[in-house]
C-alpha cells in the first residue's frame, strides 16, 4: 500500500477482473466515455462509450416451501451438528455432505421457446435468502429461478476516482417486458413443483 509500481507489457494485455472490475479497471485507467470520467477527474486514455455498458445478470426469485418432515438441518442442536459432521469429512455422506443445490432442471416456459428459458436449481433448505442474514427457521426447500437469457441489460459507473471506492451497479433488472412475463411464468411454473 502506497508504493506506485509500473509493469509494461510488450504486447497485448489480457484484462481479467471479472463483469463488474473489469469495467471498472478499465474507467479508473482512463479508458471508457468521456463524458462520465471527465467529472470524476479522471484523464481521458480513450473515450470508448460501451465500457461498463450492457451488463448482463440473472434476478434469481426463490419461492420456498415449507415441509413437516423434519429432513433439513434446521434446528439441529450443537452436538447433533458436530456428530453429522464426521461421516460427512470421513465417508462423504451425512446432512452436510451437499453443495445444498441438489437437484436443477432447464423448462420452456415462453409460448414461443424452442429451448429453455428458465432455470431452477433445488436447495435442501428452506433458503438462506433472508435480508438480515438471519438463518431459516423452518424445515423446507427453495427453488431458485432466473430466466437463462435475460434480455435486459444494465451499466456499470464509478462512484469516484478512488479505486477502492465500490463501483455503481444498476442492474436494470426486468427493463425489458419480455424478462418480467418470463420470470412470472417461472415463478408460476415453481409453485406447481414446489407444491406438489
Amino acid at each position: 500500500m502506497g508504493e506506485t509500481r509500473s509493469a509494461r507489457a510488450s504486447s497485448d494485455i489480457v484484462l481479467c477482473g471479472g463483469a463488474i472490475n473489469s469495467p471498472q479497471i478499465l474507467m479508473l485507467s482512463g479508458i471508457g466515455p468521456a463524458d462520465h470520467l471527465a467529472p470524476l477527474g479522471i484523464g481521458i486514455v480513450a473515450d470508448l462509450p460501451g465500457v461498463g455498458q450492457h451488463l448482463q445478470d440473472h434476478l434469481q426469485v426463490v419461492p420456498r416451501f415449507q415441509i413437516d418432515r423434519p429432513v433439513t438441518v434446521y434446528g439441529m442442536s450443537a452436538e447433533q451438528a458436530e456428530a453429522a459432521l464426521r461421516p460427512s469429512l470421513e465417508q462423504g455422506s451425512g446432512p452436510f455432505h451437499t453443495n445444498f443445490c441438489e437437484a436443477g432442471a432447464f423448462l420452456r416456459c415462453g409460448d414461443d421457446a424452442v429451448w429453455p428459458d428458465v432455470q431452477i436449481h433445488c436447495e435442501s433448505h428452506y433458503s438462506p435468502h433472508y435480508f438480515d442474514g438471519s438463518p431459516a427457521d423452518r424445515h423446507g426447500f427453495g427453488l431458485c429461478m432466473n430466466v437463462s437469457r435475460p434480455r435486459s441489460r444494465g451499466q456499470i459507473r464509478l462512484h469516484s476516482a478512488n479505486p477502492l471506492d465500490r463501483p455503481l451497479i444498476d442492474p436494470r433488472y426486468l427493463s425489458e417486458p419480455d424478462d418480467l412475463a418470463l420470470t412470472v411464468r417461472g415463478i408460476q411454473a415453481c409453485l406447481r413443483i414446489g407444491n406438489t
